[in-house]
């Protein structure tokens, strides 16, 4: 048979109108891949970005009507377990605390009280002595509610205060304490001129709290410093104090 008479193999390949809707469907398909990496790469950024700026440990919690006997110990669950002292060592005779809804069930208003003291290093390597006292005020009077008696009970600490100080260096309303209501001063003790004294009275919800710290005076006579010092070691614990009175105390 001539070359010319020959009938000639169809070219490989995909013609006509398949061609068209294969082109087309490669192409659509291949833009929701890129539109759906893009999607998720902006997921993963937002979802980055709203992360670090949510506070670590943010929580909620249902309102805490009631606490049971016992569970308010802010002494020994709070401050000795934070870590947050140095070298602690108890100086107090380390009882429980005492609760009115076991050694006076009739009482009104339901309290939780305590007091603690340790022995613990400064900044400076200096021995002071941090004492802790509370009263938790855990229920409602006949007349009052919680937090007007509480309100009551920080305004008598704040007249009675300036009764432990000889000297009064500085008064003033403490920062990054996150409390309620906080008031702190710093002088030399009424007991002693060479002892250093900053004291702190704070209230959270219905709980009003004194923390003190004494030391020996510098003898480069560098107050500022020391009241630095003073309230800075107040400060690294007032997170297990607070913690304990907003979880535990009643709203």
């Amino acid at each position: 048979m001539s070359a010319n008479n020959s009938v000639q193999e169809p070219k490989p390949g995909v013609r006509g109108w398949r061609a068209f809707f294969l082109v087309f469907g490669c192409g659509t398909l291949a833009a929701f891949v890129a539109m759906g990496s893009i999607i998720g790469l902006a997921r993963f950024i937002f979802a980055g970005v709203s992360a670090e700026s949510e506070p670590i440990g943010t929580f909620s919690r249902a309102p805490r009507e009631s606490t049971k006997a016992g569970v308010l110990d802010v002494c020994g669950k709070g401050v000795e377990s934070s870590g947050m002292l140095s070298n602690p060592v108890r100086k107090d005779a380390d009882e429980p605390p005492v609760d009115s809804a076991t050694a006076s069930p009739s009482e009104r208003p339901r309290t939780v009280r305590d007091a603690c003291a340790w022995k613990v290093v400064g900044a400076d390597g200096s021995n002071q002595t941090l004492t802790l006292d509370y009263r938790a005020v855990m229920s409602d009077s006949g007349d009052k509610s919680k937090l007007e008696i509480a309100e009551s009970d920080i305004r008598d600490k704040k007249m009675d205060i300036a009764r432990d100080l000889d000297r009064i260096v500085d008064d003033s309303q403490p920062r990054g304490m996150s409390t309620d209501e906080a008031y702190s001063v710093f002088g030399t003790s009424s007991d002693d001129p060479d002892v250093l004294t900053y004291v702190m009275i704070g209230r959270v919800k219905s709980a009003v709290f004194t923390v003190r710290l004494e030391g020996a005076s510098p003898q480069d006579g560098n107050l500022e410093e020391k009241k630095n010092s003073y309230s800075g070691m107040v400060r690294r614990v007032m997170p297990y104090i607070k913690s304990d009175f907003e979880r535990i105390v009643p709203d």
